[in-house]
């Protein structure tokens, strides 16, 4: 893994820190004012970009690997924030690799889960697909049977 490796998986991602720790002779002000720019630009990178950034940070270009869902719900003051993952399993935890935001409350739907598989599957192929692991949120047999198309 890259220098920046540690900033991501030790503590909460500081950009002044960040900065510091970029190779090169730029000013790390030069460096955090870059990210600031980066960050703010919606379309700097995509969902796509995004995904195969961690499919290489974490090798899974190279290597088999188990994909699952995963969906999560939170308060933000008063803001429900609803979050269908599609994720690798990466030593037993679950990293994000598609994700949509749901504007309603409770479970997804098989069209929703069938969208975020189609697209990895069109940007990954499921050659290395092991096996697909999802609780009994995800019944549905329509969005399994998607990935094995």
């Amino acid at each position: 893994m890259g220098w920046w490796s540690r900033y991501f998986f030790k503590e909460t991602i500081n950009l002044t820190k960040l900065a510091q720790a970029f190779p090169g002779k730029a000013k790390a002000d030069s460096h955090y004012r870059r990210m600031q720019r980066f960050i703010s630009d919606p379309g700097a990178v995509g969902f796509d970009g995004v995904a195969w950034f961690v499919m290489k940070l974490f090798g899974f270009l190279e290597t088999d690997y188990y994909l699952t869902f995963d969906r999560t719900n939170w308060q933000w003051g008063k803001k429900d924030i609803n979050i269908l993952m599609l994720a690798v399993v990466y030593k037993g935890i679950a990293v994000p690799v598609y994700w949509l935001l749901l504007n309603k409350q409770g479970n997804s739907s098989t069209r929703e889960r069938i969208a975020l598989l189609k697209r990895f599957v069109r940007e990954f192929g499921k050659g290395r697909t092991i096996k697909f692991l999802a609780d009994r949120e995800f019944v549905g047999e329509k969005g399994y049977v998607t990935v094995s198309c």
